[in-house]
């Protein structure tokens, strides 16, 4: 088996390799997230949604860059789950690849590049979770990595246009996630903290760097000042005790979230590098790894100084994405720490088994998940579900949908493209209106308990003003699950044939 690791290990180390494995990796993940799964998740369908008009912004909790490019993709293939695959998995395989180029500047040992450049294969919620899962952030993580880079560049060559691409980057990563915000006052921060790169770095040309970040961000975070005004709320008092609970807690769960991101890649490499998380010594004070371990310790800070404030105590384990360096630091570290290529060669070897175990689980996923998921919002037919939509009548429009459990209208929006479709979840998202007179269609998940209907119709009259009886007759249309074993999955729904105000 170690023979085996070992091979695999050199066959991957290979300048020519390495980019071509990633490119396949990835493309083999799109290929069966897009033909094997016929329904989206929250985030890919939210998409869909968001992306039927271009606006500024969309929401106050994420930038519009991903929209954006969901848009141009859309324009392409058409709004469908290629659509957004087309984004996201260019964008992780272009992670992967920049991740390795950024390796070999500072380690200059193709080896130990390519281990931490397949590090993420074991990183859950870049090699797994996302594949379902994350928009924004994982435009985020690749922009994290283009950021790194690019200092990189102007820390070796110090050219201009370097300063100037780095300015674009940290103006789409604005775009892409606010978070980016921090990571750039501790990627800057610890760069000017290290000696060697404060040389270069600190130039007028950051100037210009600022002024590109600026020209390229600065249309969204006007449309964002005027939505934060508008919906500003002063937060009520908090008692000393519950504030200093609260913090605790925050800081706790920014702990859990550190520890969880980094899983279970800090399990294997604590199994098989064990001295690499021991103190170095004179080992460690390569300029790099000085940078890095800088870079954590102000991102550290300033997410805890930031979680000290009221209400500042929500940290998710994907808001951790901004970590992604942490593979090339990993990899300084086994190198100080006196490993030998023939190691170093079976972990790389290790990771890309696991690489090509991840396609395999996604079969695993799609034939086994329906025997215990409740909802199964990956397997639910909507083809078939909007042909039978499509026999009542219904052709074009305005469709209206419930979004909760299960995130049918982006769903929708990829089976009727034509229509204007406007999510629940986020009502003030509306596409403008057709000229033309349409009709109206109003749909939810079918539950158990059945409040879809009553939500669904209560909030459309809010939002169109829309005169709909209380005693409007409503239908359901059902089909079975995909690898369902029997299961069915049920839309109930309103059609009003003429549309009612400006649902239509």
């Amino acid at each position: 088996m170690t023979d085996f690791l070992s091979r695999a290990g050199e066959k991957i180390v290979g300048r020519h390799v390495f980019p071509w494995f990633i490119t396949a990796l990835l493309a083999a993940l799109l290929g069966l997230r897009v033909f094997l799964f016929p329904g989206m998740g929250g985030d890919d369908g939210e998409q869909l949604v968001f992306s039927q008009f271009f606006d500024w912004g969309y929401q106050l909790r994420n930038p519009p860059l991903y929209t954006w490019l969901v848009m141009i993709t859309s324009s392409i293939v058409g709004p469908s789950a290629l659509a957004v695959g087309l984004v996201k998995f260019p964008l992780l395989a272009a992670t992967y690849l920049l991740l390795w180029r950024c390796a070999l500047i500072v380690l200059d040992d193709k080896r130990l590049a390519a281990a931490a450049a397949l590090m993420p294969l074991a990183l859950y919620y870049v090699a797994w979770d996302s594949i379902h899962g994350y928009s924004h952030s994982v435009l985020a993580m690749f922009l994290y990595v283009a950021a790194l880079f690019l200092v990189l560049r102007i820390e070796k060559q110090g050219r201009t246009r370097d300063f100037v691409l780095l300015g674009l980057v940290i103006g789409a990563g604005l775009l892409a996630k606010y978070v980016f915000a921090l990571f750039v006052v501790a990627l800057l921060g610890a760069a000017v903290m290290t000696p060697p790169m404060r040389q270069r770095l600190m130039s007028w040309r950051l100037l210009l760097t600022l002024a590109c970040a600026i020209a390229v961000a600065l249309p969204h975070f006007l449309w964002l000042f005027q939505g934060v005004g508008n919906a500003l709320i002063v937060p009520p008092e908090i008692e000393p005790a519950d504030y200093a609970l609260g913090a605790v807690k925050g800081i706790g769960r920014l702990m859990a979230a550190i520890i969880g991101f980094l899983a279970p890649l800090i399990v294997f490499a604590l199994l098989v590098f064990p001295r690499a998380f021991a103190p170095l010594g004179p080992r460690s004070t390569h300029p790099h790894m000085a940078w890095l371990s800088r870079y954590f310790v102000v991102l550290f800070t300033v997410a805890v100084i930031a979680l000290l404030f009221p209400h500042v105590d929500r940290l998710r384990t994907h808001y951790m994405f901004v970590l992604i360096p942490f593979p090339i630091y990993l990899a300084m570290r086994v190198r100080a720490a006196g490993y030998d290529a023939l190691r170093i060669g079976r972990f790389s070897g290790f990771l890309a088994v696991l690489g090509v175990l991840i396609p395999i689980a996604m079969i695993g996923k799609f034939v086994l998940e329906p025997l215990k998921c409740e909802h199964c919002q990956h397997h639910i037919p909507y083809a078939d579900l909007a042909t039978a939509l499509r026999a009542t009548g219904f052709q074009d429009g305005t469709i209206f949908a419930y979004w909760h459990p299960d995130p049918i209208a982006g769903n929708l929006r990829a089976q009727f493209p034509k229509a204007r479709v406007i999510s629940a979840k986020h009502p003030s998202v509306q596409p403008p209106p057709k000229e033309a007179v349409g009709q109206c269609l109003l749909v939810w998940p079918v539950t158990e308990k059945d409040i879809g209907r009553s939500a669904t119709v209560n909030q459309a009259k809010r939002l169109f003003g829309a005169d709909i009886p209380a005693d409007v007759p409503h239908y359901r249309v059902s089909a079975p699950l995909v690898m369902g074993y029997g299961r069915k999955s049920s839309l109930g729904y309103i059609f009003i044939d003429e549309g009612t105000g400006p649902c239509r």
